[in-house]
Order: structure tokens, then C-alpha cells, then sequence
């Protein structure tokens, strides 16, 4: 009888002894709180995953001391609702580390508060600070994609109604020139090859925007600093849009006299300058006019192109 007591009393501590493996080498921290929510017990875990000793945690109010302020009212609520057996935790909340920083950690509860052989409310917990940043690097991904589709859906519609004006009158003035050079109208039929060929240079700028706009959002522009002449800059960007212009009987002048040289990308700053002159022209009513200037001052340029449009509304944004 005595061997027989024995041996269960041997078996009971090596089932003991196993169990107590298994919670200390859990990879989760393992926390056993009474009723207030005191920590009467934390597996090591704790100090792989939080940096603290199990005896740091023992003891002490952790909602109270150690989980951040913004999730205590939500922990408490969610620690009386095990308790009550209406939930088992199942809930994410930052829980201080010992470096200062905040750790985001996943709790599933259960209430073993009547359990005579253990008596507390039991907690699994989890790391899920990278699972947490990925989830947030995914929604800023997604935030981001959506945000390019919404641009690239909003520049598309505006380079097909811009390219509708200069491919219309290619194609209609196209269709009279055999009949103007039949008819022996040379100068008519030049006229109109002018204006085709204008025509033509405002599709080459709006798909060269296209490009450039493509090549900004995958980060692929090249920037290429040289000195140049920012008058001849100017000035090959007035002739580049003349016949736009002239199509409104809008004069375009550029009193600057100064000859200003600059360091920067001449290309990239010709494309800004034509856009902001062919916007000037779209928006100026005919006969109006455009003025541009160009001065040096403190070592930098500053270029301006003003005209007696209609403008921007103060209560519309300048960028959106």
C-alpha cells in the first residue's frame, strides 16, 4: 500500500514538474492575476518578450503601472469581462518594455477564480508588435496605392480632354489642306500647317508631362544640373506656346533685360515653365495678356508669369 502511495505521489510531482517545463519554456507569457487584477504570477517568457524578470511583474497594478495610458480604460473593461464570463479577453494593447518603449502585446483570458487549484484569472499573451507595424505598413501601402490610382485617374481625364483641342484640329485641318493646296490657297494651307504643327507640339508637351508625372511616382527622375540662361529658357518657352497665344489674341511679354545665369535641371524647369505659361494662356480670356519676369535677388531667381485671368478662388486650395 505504501509503494502504491509512493509511486502516485511520485508520478503526481513529475506531472507537476512537467507542466511547470511547459509554462516556464512557453514561448507566450503566461500571467495569473487575482480578482483586482493583481499579478501574482508571470512566466519567464516575460523577460524575452517585455524585458523584465518575472519578480519585477509580480505584485504590482500592470494596468495601472505598465500598460500605455490610452488602453487602460479598454484592458480593465476587457479584464472585468472575463471575469464575468462574458468575454476571454482577446484583445491588443501596448504594454510598456523595460528599454521605455511600448511593446504590442495580444491577450486571451480565462476565469479560473473558483478553480480550487488555481484561483486566478489566467492570461495567454503574445508579441505582436511586428504583426501590429506590418498590418500598419499595409494600410499606409494601401492608403498610398489608392491615393496614385485616384492622381492617375484625375491626370489621365485631364491630358484626354487637353489632348482633345490640338487632335481635333489636326485632324480637321488635316482634311481641308489637299483641297486648299488643289485650289492653289498656299498661304491659307501654310497657315493651317502652323497651326497643326502648334497642335502637334501641345500633344508632345502634355504626354511629355505624362511621363514625367509616371516617372516622379516610382521615384525614377533623373536630376540633372547644368548652368543655364534663364532668359533663353523663358523666351524658348513663350515661342513654344506663341501660336496658342495668338489663336486668343493674347500678348505675351517678357520685360526682363537682365541676363540671369542659373544652376539647375534646364529641362525640368522648361517643362514647369511651359505648363505654368500654357495654364496662363487656357485660363486668360482673349485679348488679354500675360506678362512674365525674371529677377535675381539674395542669390536666388524668381520667375513670375501673371496674367488677367480669372485666378483662384481664395477658398479653393492652391494643392490638394
Amino acid at each position: 500500500m505504501k509503494t502504491k502511495t509512493a509511486y502516485h505521489h511520485v508520478l503526481i510531482e513529475k506531472q507537476e514538474h512537467s507542466f511547470y517545463q511547459l509554462i516556464k519554456n512557453s514561448f507566450d507569457i503566461i500571467v495569473m492575476l487575482d480578482e483586482t487584477g493583481n499579478q501574482f504570477f508571470v512566466n519567464e517568457s516575460c523577460k524575452n518578450i517585455l524585458g523584465y524578470e518575472p519578480e519585477e511583474l509580480i505584485n504590482i497594478d500592470v494596468i495601472g503601472t505598465m500598460i500605455h495610458p490610452d488602453d487602460r480604460d479598454m484592458v480593465r473593461s476587457a479584464f472585468q469581462d472575463v471575469i464575468n464570463g462574458n468575454a476571454h479577453g482577446d484583445i491588443q494593447y501596448r504594454h510598456q518594455h523595460k528599454n521605455g518603449g511600448w511593446i504590442y502585446l495580444e491577450a486571451v483570458g480565462n476565469d479560473l477564480l473558483t478553480e480550487p487549484s488555481i484561483q486566478a484569472v489566467v492570461l495567454n499573451v503574445r508579441d505582436v508588435t511586428q504583426r501590429i507595424k506590418a498590418e500598419k505598413k499595409l494600410k499606409e501601402n494601401q492608403n498610398h496605392l489608392q491615393a496614385l490610382n485616384a492622381s492617375k485617374d484625375k491626370l489621365l481625364s485631364i491630358i484626354a480632354h487637353d489632348l482633345r483641342t490640338p487632335l481635333s484640329a489636326i485632324i480637321g485641318l488635316s482634311e481641308l489642306l489637299p483641297d486648299l493646296l488643289k485650289d492653289g490657297e498656299i498661304h491659307k494651307a501654310e497657315n493651317f500647317t502652323s497651326i497643326i504643327h502648334q497642335s502637334t507640339l501641345q500633344m508632345s508637351e502634355l504626354l511629355d508631362n505624362l511621363l514625367m508625372w509616371a516617372r516622379n511616382q516610382s521615384g525614377r527622375i533623373d536630376y540633372t544640373p547644368n548652368e543655364f540662361i534663364i532668359n533663353e529658357l523663358v523666351e524658348k518657352s513663350i515661342s513654344h506656346e506663341m501660336e496658342s497665344a495668338h489663336q486668343k489674341s493674347i500678348n505675351i511679354s517678357y520685360p526682363s533685360s537682365e541676363v540671369i545665369f542659373m544652376n539647375g535641371d534646364e529641362n525640368m524647369l522648361g517643362t514647369v515653365m511651359r505648363n505654368l505659361i500654357s495654364n496662363a494662356i487656357k485660363f486668360t480670356p482673349e485679348g488679354g495678356e500675360i506678362v512674365i519676369t525674371s529677377i535675381l535677388k539674395n542669390q536666388e531667381v524668381m520667375v513670375t508669369v501673371s496674367d488677367n485671368g480669372t485666378g483662384i478662388p481664395k477658398t479653393k486650395p492652391l494643392c490638394t
